[in-house]
């Protein structure tokens, strides 16, 4: 959690829409350094051991954060300007979420269908169905049992993918309003503006407050009594 307002640079976005990097503009003569630098630069932090969790070597190696503002073309005071932002995502990526694919009916289907109590009981079934075929004198019937166990599994299949169809899209909904209300401040031209997360590129200037989440990986430019929980990310307790 941030117990305090936080001023950070957006240094890498999160590319969470699936962009294709080899199709992506890697380099341009605007920018002095390109996404796998900074790629670079925040896999470096987030690999680093618990003893060297100050260690800002990758930052100091490209000037400092005063180098960092100079290769993106950064002014912290205004932050970026409106007609740059499209070139930012054409260069550096797009911040936006991929949406949530959900399965199709026949996948879900399938998936039921994994459990091996119904497999044994469908197999069961056939095979019912071939001996009693096979050893039954009155063949007009002797299908009934193995198709009986053959129906009762397709029955429980069926009513198992409805209901976990109807919760896939039920936590899809869910999903989709959760995104929406992910809004966030960014500067912008001079002016702090409120926007969704998604919107976020490379360079951006953001303000964070109590209770409210990091969009995308970054620096922090200023900040007062930061308290950071990463126990979610690394599964170490708090000391």
């Amino acid at each position: 959690g941030i117990n305090a307002e936080y001023m950070g640079l957006v240094l890498m976005s999160s590319n969470k829409n699936g962009d294709d990097l080899s199709e992506m503009k890697q380099f341009s003569s605007r920018f002095k350094i390109n996404r796998n630098d900074l790629a670079d630069i925040a896999t470096a932090y987030q690999q680093r051991k618990p003893e060297k969790l100050d260690d800002i070597e990758q930052i100091n190696a490209r000037g400092g954060i005063e180098g960092l503002l100079d290769v993106l073309q950064v002014n912290p005071a205004t932050g970026l300007q409106s007609n740059e932002i499209s070139e930012r995502r054409e260069v550096f990526g797009t911040n936006m979420r991929a949406p949530h694919k959900t399965r199709g009916f026949c996948q879900i289907i399938w998936d039921a269908l994994g459990d091996t109590l119904l497999r044994v009981l469908l197999c069961c079934g056939i095979i019912s169905i071939i001996i009693d075929e096979s050893t039954d004198d009155d063949k007009s019937i002797a299908w009934i049992d193995g198709f009986g166990m053959i129906f009762a599994v397709i029955i429980c299949v069926l009513v198992t993918a409805v209901n976990d169809s109807q919760k896939e899209k039920q936590f899809a909904e869910l999903n989709k309003s959760a995104e929406q209300n992910k809004m966030i401040n960014i500067k912008r031209s001079g002016k702090d503006e409120s926007k969704h997360e998604g919107l976020a590129v490379v360079g951006d200037i953001i303000t964070i407050g109590q209770g409210s989440s990091i969009p995308a990986d970054g620096i922090l430019l200023s900040g007062l009594g930061i308290e950071c929980d990463e126990s979610g990310m690394t599964g170490e307790s708090i000391a």
